[in-house]
């Protein structure tokens, strides 16, 4: 059986952003060692699949069909850095995605609650936190890390009022993932 690794997300990519993201790699540059995401890769994840059967697609598909390939109204701000599980541990580095109405959180629980009925199990383990991974580090300077940081603290990237929600596969190849909505 084929399979395809996909989840379910958005893909945020403005013209705004990416002269941002261009600043944050300069300033953070040194400071974490690793691999940056692509720019067109940046994106918000609602759930990630895995490697899923492609005649499940069509049903996927169907039972997210409230949001799927749709334009959804929003008020994101992305604003700040951040990372998982903290900036003194950092696995993740992330710009942090303010949701001013909820309604990433609503397509969330959404997106679990249909899939669940899929057979697909329920992120029961995490509470949503809505951001952009943008670096998973292999070595960092904590300490000058940490500066840079709280310089971009308040800093406000990009202001977001819609969004499309789509099934994205993830292929991987020796110089990283490619992201392609299905």
């Amino acid at each position: 059986m084929r399979k395809k690794r996909l989840f379910v997300g958005s893909f945020i990519n403005t013209d705004t952003l990416k002269k941002e993201y261009s600043n944050v790699k300069k300033e953070l540059g040194n400071t974490i060692k690793g691999k940056w995401t692509p720019f067109e890769n940046l994106h918000i994840t609602f759930k990630f699949l895995g490697n899923t059967d492609v005649e499940k697609i069509p049903d996927i598909k169907e039972s997210l069909s409230k949001y799927m390939d749709k334009t959804v109204d929003c008020n994101l701000d992305i604003k700040g850095i951040g990372a998982f599980p903290s900036v003194f541990t950092p696995k993740v580095v992330f710009l942090k995605v303010n949701d001013n109405t909820g309604i990433l959180e609503d397509i969330y629980y959404y997106v679990q609650s249909k899939l669940k009925n899929l057979g697909f199990e329920e992120d029961k383990t995490k509470k949503f936190i809505p951001h952009i991974t943008i670096k998973r580090p292999k070595d960092v300077d904590i300490k000058e890390f940490y500066k840079k940081v709280r310089l971009f603290e308040n800093k406000l990237f990009v202001q977001i009022e819609k969004i499309e929600i789509n099934l994205i596969e993830s292929v991987l190849n020796p110089n990283g993932a490619k992201y392609r909505k299905i």
